[in-house]
């Protein structure tokens, strides 16, 4: 069953990779945050994005208004260690939006790039979260 779903990441060269590779096949490709079009009516937002404690006045913006006439699931791939993107799931869980428990931490560093593993492991993951989603 196909959903309608989107990819959108915030960081470096390797969250775009993920983004993009999850998002084949769907509606949209991969797009920064914040997006050039809204996202509007989603079924599943995968969000790609570094773990870090500050986020510019843009980004939480974009992540305080994912309600659920923007995005019904929000997903996780997250660069950095488990609860390094607390406070960015904390505030779209605030929006009513359902959070995907089930977060992707990804290791990072100042000029990692995406392996075919880690492509993989992401693959693999978002499968694994269309199919909770759909039955």
């Amino acid at each position: 069953m196909a959903i309608k779903m989107r990819a959108v990441y915030y960081g470096d060269k390797k969250l775009r990779t993920l983004a993009e590779a999850i998002s084949e096949g769907a509606e949209k490709k991969a797009d920064t945050i914040p997006p050039a079009y809204n996202v509007e009516k989603v079924r599943l937002l995968f969000v790609c994005i570094k773990g870090k404690s500050n986020f510019s006045d843009t980004v939480m913006r974009f992540f305080t208004g994912l309600d659920k006439s923007r995005a019904d699931n929000v997903a996780f791939i997250v660069e950095g260690s488990a609860g390094s993107a607390d406070k960015i799931i904390s505030a779209v869980k605030e929006t009513g939006t359902n959070v995907i428990d089930n977060v992707l931490y990804v290791k990072g560093g100042l000029f990692a790039s995406a392996s075919a593993a880690d492509i993989d492991d992401a693959k693999n993951w978002a499968r694994g979260i269309i199919s909770s989603i759909t039955g």
